[in-house]
């Protein structure tokens, strides 16, 4: 078991979610029911904590004690970013509150991700949301694109009727995006979102 911390500890940082498949791809010589039971150990021991099924961490001791792994680490390790590539990003209504274009929280999460193998995918309550939502990009996701498909898709959610304040916020997102990739990214929209860009004058900015 000592190995299998201390290689663990090696890998990971505190605080960083470990999935039991990595734990599995890390000691693959074992049999799975051996680390199955070295990490109930280990978790025993307080070596390691359980954040919920499947998602491990290493603790800190803070002055609360044990640390608390953030509910929303694991939801963005596994479907936005590991700290390398970029291969998600929030939707919906998270996407717009983190883009200051309303106030609202969401009760339901989505994220938009490569990892989304079919058009919608419900992984039931977590994180303290109702219900979490993955869907699949319009185009993979990068690094060099992921700005870009951000605004694309706030571009595609804007009801008719948007308010002037809304369309500056815009404008202010949009001057900072490459225009050549907002063009080429387009066209794997829909009619509307070009449609509602020429009707807000946006798509002046990247003439």
């Amino acid at each position: 078991m000592k190995e299998m911390i201390n290689m663990l500890k090696e890998r990971y940082a505190p605080n960083e979610p470990i999935f039991t498949g990595d734990v599995f791809a890390l000691c693959e010589d074992a049999p799975r029911s051996t680390v199955y039971y070295q990490l109930r150990k280990a978790v025993q021991k307080g070596e390691i904590a359980k954040a919920e099924r499947g998602v491990y961490y290493i603790p800190t001791r803070t002055l609360l004690g044990k640390s608390v792994l953030p509910s929303l680490k694991p939801l963005v390790k596994k479907y936005i970013s590991d700290g390398g590539e970029v291969q998600g990003y929030w939707g919906g209504l998270m996407l717009e509150n983190q883009e200051g274009l309303t106030t609202q929280n969401p009760t339901v999460l989505e994220i938009v991700t490569n990892k989304a193998t079919r058009r919608l995918r419900r992984l039931g309550a977590r994180a303290g949301y109702r219900d979490v939502l993955i869907r699949p990009p319009r185009v993979e996701v990068t690094k060099e694109n992921v700005e870009a498909l951000k605004f694309l898709d706030l571009i595609t959610a804007l009801p008719e009727r948007v308010e002037q304040e809304i369309i500056g916020e815009l404008e202010g997102k949009a001057k900072k995006l490459d225009a050549r990739i907002v063009l080429l990214t387009l066209g794997s929209y829909p009619a509307k979102t070009s449609k509602k860009l020429v009707e807000s004058g946006l798509l002046n900015v990247f003439a």
